[in-house]
């Protein structure tokens, strides 16, 4: 049995070995063109950065002549994703904790169900649907409005999802010593559940505001032309220009100036996710620690 011990010691040395080496090989294989791409936008978008490049409005022809920036696609971006967090992050709240204090059933299977599927919907049939629904009447006056009504079906089933995971990760006897001491299942769920659980849900909300930022499929049946250089402030009518909408428009032109611009917009909206998402660690970080000490 002694002498039996080495060999089969070497087999599994070997396999460890072989897996940890087939594991780095597939990071490295995944980071490498990631870390080529974020190189390339950060070199070649970073150089356009200027204040006069995020205070300047888009340029109003793709003539290639004119020298613009991209301070209404940011405003633009900001009012549409805002719209869709006011629509879509309590919509997302709600539904993850309904699934985690549900105690089952059809109708919370049907539930479940629902938001895998939605999550698995390609974001151009979100713009398809809501450009059909909500602009059949009046096709020809799109709106940040209808944008971010496309921009919810993407953004709240990932907030349901991730909502859910955090609140089922916490251990049920605190739920149960707090229904317990008398407390309702309101009270249990908005006093002790939520509370514990605030890490995991900022971060379920910086997911799904990450999770639509970049989108530009839903906006083409939604705000319709996407390198409209104008102004609005009315989410409820006419177009509103968008960063990943002038993106598009403008790295399709053959002229260098505007693919410039479209490389320093990138940038930008690569920088802003980023800033969330580091945001969102902050935060988690803290609410970790005011839990930790309650």
């Amino acid at each position: 049995m002694i002498a039996d011990a080495g060999p089969r010691f070497g087999v599994r040395k070997l396999t460890d070995r072989v897996g940890t080496w087939a594991s780095i090989v597939a990071v490295a294989i995944a980071i490498v063109p990631l870390i080529g791409l974020i190189g390339f936008v950060i070199q070649r978008g970073g150089a356009e950065l200027s204040w006069h490049f995020l205070t300047t409005p888009a340029p109003a022809s793709p003539d290639g002549g004119l020298a613009g920036g991209i301070s209404t696609p940011i405003v633009g971006t900001l009012i549409i994703v805002g719209l869709t967090c006011v629509m879509g992050i309590p919509l997302g709240i709600l539904s993850g904790i309904y699934l985690a204090t549900s105690r089952g059933g059809r109708f919370t299977q049907g539930v479940r169900f629902a938001c895998d599927v939605i999550a698995g919907l390609p974001s151009i049939l979100a713009g398809i649907l809501v450009g059909a629904f909500l602009l059949t009447y009046d096709r020809n006056q799109p709106s940040a409005l209808a944008a971010s009504v496309a921009l919810t079906l993407l953004m709240f089933p990932t907030v349901t999802r991730a909502t859910d995971a955090a609140l089922s990760a916490i251990p049920p006897e605190l739920r149960e010593a707090a229904l317990g001491l008398g407390a309702t299942d309101a009270k249990t769920v908005f006093k002790v559940l939520i509370p514990t659980a605030a890490s995991g849900i900022v971060t379920a909300i910086i997911l799904g505001i990450a999770r639509v930022a970049g989108e530009t499929a839903p906006l083409l049946f939604t705000l319709g032309f996407l390198g409209y250089p104008t102004m609005n402030l009315n989410p409820f009518h006419g177009v509103m220009p968008a960063l990943p909408g002038e993106i598009y428009v403008e790295i399709s032109s053959p002229f260098s100036k505007d693919k410039a611009l479209a490389l320093g917009a990138a940038f930008v909206l690569f920088f802003i996710v980023m800033f969330l998402n580091l945001l969102a660690r902050a935060m988690t970080y803290r609410l970790s620690q005011r839990t930790r000490v309650v």
